[in-house]
């Protein structure tokens, strides 16, 4: 028989806050998060993220523009920003069906990008959201920290994690503390992943400080206005919010990407959409063209029947085969026609005018499980960093014609590590395309290395998933993460590179070198007076 002694009972004690406490603090979390891009590319890839926190007891409420809608997800509240595709097709509309220069992309991302926070802003149900008093948050997770809605952070009194579904730009880096630098690491957004010659040297420094100086004079301060608009006065300013980050998740992997020294309040996460192998569904037979088969077939038999193998294009969720240019699409069709390959073709129409007999259209494909089929030969890709990563995952060569954004940047790397080849898909040729199609297919180097690089990226210490779940739990234990953040973060530009340290030096220089100069004079004009001077006889 237990003699309830006080010791006994301090320990029942213990034990009952243990088991009753520490799960609520653990897995019982109240968490916001926010979706900005109206872009299933950049919606898809941290789904897992929210169903794995919701699955594990959290309270989860997403702002996103692409709703999972899963009911069996009870404690995942989704606020549905389906609305703002619109805002944002008619913004970049111009940069997806036609070549534009660097500076007017530059300026149309910017102002979509400021309309579609608007329109989300304004939103009934975020507006709701925002002036519930009732409200409370134990962390908000953001995409895209360069956004009004940093503000919500300080709403709710709680800690704030960034994450991004592209590598991070470097202005965003250098508000994060990661050390940058314009030869080693030029930004995504620029064509070269290297800056190996004098004009590309030159071009990655003149655009580094050009964005930051467009981000610290141009687009901050709008959206400061747009923060005291949405949130009041009171609630700072975009940079005094991203510099109180605690967490920046990144949807990159140092296999795939580059390796660079990384700060512990950025967390690598490449891959976390990665879903594991399934049987192939059945392509929706209102979504299928079936003018080169008598009778619908499900997409696995299409597949398996391909005994040459079979090519597998798409231009991914942004850009639209239909809006192509009637030409390219017309070279495209008599390339594709001069195959000996089967070809899916991620097509928006439910017809394809002069379509060869060995081109399959549809709306949409089960693009991770066609990339995993046995008799695949190749991928032709926009060069989108999900469709280039999914490929590389599952050891697919690629052709990419990229279009606009960070896509250069990935087939320039791709090309690099000899996983594919490049093709202007603006000024697109039958002959170019077609050569690079067969070289890619009939040149096993290709298909050997992209394979090498899919066991190096796999072969991780622990999933990427698993990782960021930790991460962000670890945020919420904690309530924030700033002990980890880098001495970076808060000293200028001057102090980074030396630029005092530097100018005290060479005024030293200067002012030794003036006094040397100046004590030479003075002592060569004596020297000279004394030996030099003429005698006079006295009288």
């Amino acid at each position: 028989m237990m003699v309830l002694t006080q010791e006994v009972i301090r320990q029942l004690l213990a034990q009952t806050f243990i088991l009753l406490v520490i799960p609520n603090l653990a897995f019982g979390s109240r968490i916001l998060a926010y979706v900005v891009t109206p872009s299933y590319s950049h919606q898809v890839v941290f789904r897992p993220l929210w169903r794995e926190l919701s699955l594990r007891g959290h309270n989860v409420t997403l702002l996103t523009t692409h709703p999972m809608n899963d009911p069996a997800l009870t404690n995942l509240t989704e606020i549905d920003l389906s609305s703002s595709y619109e805002v944002m097709s008619r913004g970049l509309s111009k940069v997806l069906t036609s070549e534009v220069n660097p500076f007017t992309s530059m300026r149309i991302y910017i102002d979509t990008f400021n309309d579609v926070m608007d329109h989300q802003m304004r939103h009934p149900f975020v507006q709701d959201l925002l002036n519930n008093p009732s409200m409370e948050f134990d962390v908000f997770l953001l995409e895209s920290m360069m956004a009004p809605a940093v503000a919500f952070a300080k709403r709710f009194e709680c800690p704030l994690v960034g994450f991004t579904s592209l590598p991070a730009i470097e202005t965003l880096n250098n508000y994060m503390g990661v050390p940058t630098h314009p030869v080693l690491y030029p930004d995504v957004l620029l064509p070269f992943d290297k800056a190996e010659t004098l004009p590309e040297r030159v071009i990655s420094l003149v655009y580094q400080l050009f964005m930051q100086l467009v981000t610290d004079f141009y687009v901050h301060p709008i959206q400061n206005v747009a923060i005291e608009r949405y949130f009041g006065k009171g609630y700072g300013t975009v940079h005094e919010h991203v510099a109180n980050t605690s967490l920046m998740i990144v949807n990159t992997n140092s296999v795939l990407g580059r390796s660079r020294p990384m700060v512990p309040t950025v967390v690598q996460v490449g891959g976390i959409n990665r879903a594991p192998p399934k049987p192939l569904a059945e392509v929706p037979e209102s979504h299928v063209c079936s003018l080169i088969i008598p009778h619908l077939q499900p997409l696995k038999t299409i597949l398996d029947t391909s005994t040459d193998g079979f090519i597998y294009f798409s231009l991914g969720s942004n850009v639209k085969s239909k809006d192509l240019p009637p030409q390219t699409r017309e070279v495209l069709l008599e390339a594709f026609a001069e195959l000996p390959y089967r070809i899916l073709w991620k097509f928006e129409l439910d017809d394809l005018p002069k379509k060869p007999e060995n081109v399959i259209i549809s709306r949409w494909f089960p693009q991770t499980d066609v990339l995993k089929h046995p008799n695949i030969k190749l991928f032709i890709t926009q060069g989108g960093l999900q469709s280039m990563e999914e490929a590389i995952f599952e050891g697919v060569p690629m052709v990419g014609m990229p279009v606009f954004a960070d896509q250069p940047g990935n087939v320039q790397k791709m090309v690099r590590k000899g996983f594919g080849l490049y093709v202007n898909i603006w000024g697109l040729e039958k002959g170019a395309l077609k050569q690079a199609v067969v070289e890619v297919i009939e040149n096993p180097t290709y298909r050997s290395k992209v394979r090498e690089a899919s066991r190096l990226a796999l072969d991780q210490p622990i999933g990427a998933l698993e990782l960021a779940v930790w991460w962000v739990e670890y945020v919420i234990r904690h309530k924030g993460a700033t002990h980890f953040q880098s001495p970076l973060r808060h000293i200028s530009w001057c102090q980074y590179l030396l630029l005092d340290v530097i100018a005290v030096l060479l005024l030293v220089i200067v002012l030794f070198l003036t006094v040397t100069y100046i004590s030479i004079r003075i002592i060569t004009k004596y020297i000279r007076k004394v030996l030099f001077q003429p005698k006079f006889k006295s009288e």
